[in-house]
C-alpha cells in the first residue's frame, strides 16, 4: 500500500502491488507492523485519525481479498514502535495461534529509508528480528 503521512482519509492510499493472494496461497501469513505517532500528536481529532488508518488498513485488507494481521505502534516511545521489536515479540509470543515462525521463509517488505522513504525504522526493525529485507519494488517485481 502506498500512502502520505500528510493525507488523512480512509481512501488516501494505493496499492502498489497485487500479489498478497499468492503469498497467502504459498502458505505466508501477512502482517502489517505499522507506527502511528498521529494517533498521539493530533489529540484533538484523534478520531479522525483512527478512522483514517483502520479505514485505510480495512479498504486495503478487503482489496487484497486475505487474511491480514495489523499491529499498530501509537505515540512515540516504549518497546512496541518500530525500529524496536515489540510488535513482533507480542505477536511471536501471544498472537500467532501457537504457531512457530519460519525464521529461514520469513521476510519483511517496506521502505528503507532511500531518498523519499519516511524512515529507516523498517530496515533497522527487520535487523533486530533477523529478517530477510526486502524493498517493495526488488522483492514484488522480481
Amino acid at each position: 500500500m502506498k500512502t502520505n503521512v500528510k493525507i488523512v482519509g480512509e481512501n488516501a492510499w494505493s496499492l502498489m502491488y497485487d500479489c498478497m493472494k499468492s503469498l497467502h496461497e504459498d502458505g505466508y501469513k501477512v502482517v502489517i507492523f505499522t507506527n502511528e505517532s498521529n494517533i498521539d500528536r493530533w489529540k484533538n481529532k484523534r478520531k479522525v485519525v483512527i478512522d483514517s488508518k483502520v479505514g485505510r488498513l480495512n479498504n486495503f485488507i478487503k482489496r487484497v481479498g486475505v487474511p491480514v494481521q495489523v499491529f499498530i505502534a501509537c505515540g512515540y516511545g516504549g518497546e512496541d514502535r518500530r525500529p524496536k521489536t515489540g510488535m513482533w515479540r507480542l505477536m511471536e509470543k501471544h498472537l500467532n495461534s501457537g504457531n512457530e515462525i519460519d525464521m529461514d521463509e520469513s521476510f519483511y517488505v517496506e521502505g528503507a529509508g532511500r531518498v523519499g522513504d519516511h524512515s529507516d525504522a523498517d530496515i533497522k526493525f527487520a535487523e533486530a528480528i533477523g529478517l530477510k529485507f526486502y524493498v517493495p519494488e526488488d522483492y514484488f517485481e522480481v
